[in-house]
């Protein structure tokens, strides 16, 4: 796993988390993963934090559930597809609609 810069009182030093498998799965991925549309709900299960060699370092990296669609996943706030993925890009179009039906229901006091 990667160092993380470190700073206190601006001098910097750096740390590698003392993270191991059984310390990610019990921590909950929905504690930072949020969605950016109410069409998708982040729920337990749907991302899993895992170990994984990549480049020759072990980082941590996020896996989604197969059970998640595409949308699903292009609703996850600051989730950025690869190029050449374009089926990982969120709908914006739907998203739009989607909070502009959802405004029009708490104005209508819905």
């Amino acid at each position: 796993m990667r160092r993380i810069p470190f700073f206190w009182h601006d001098m910097p030093g750096s740390f590698r988390p003392p993270i191991t498998q059984a310390e990610l799965d019990a921590l909950p991925a929905t504690l930072f993963i949020r969605s950016r549309s109410w069409l998708y709900d982040v729920r337990p299960g749907d991302v899993r934090l895992e170990l994984r060699i990549l480049s020759g370092l072990e980082e941590v990296v996020a896996v989604a559930s197969p059970r998640l669609g595409p949308g699903d996943v292009g609703c996850i706030i600051g989730f950025e597809a690869d190029e050449g993925h374009e089926a990982m890009r969120p709908d914006e179009k739907m998203i739009s609609l989607a909070d502009q039906l959802l405004r029009g229901h708490r104005q209508d006091g819905l």
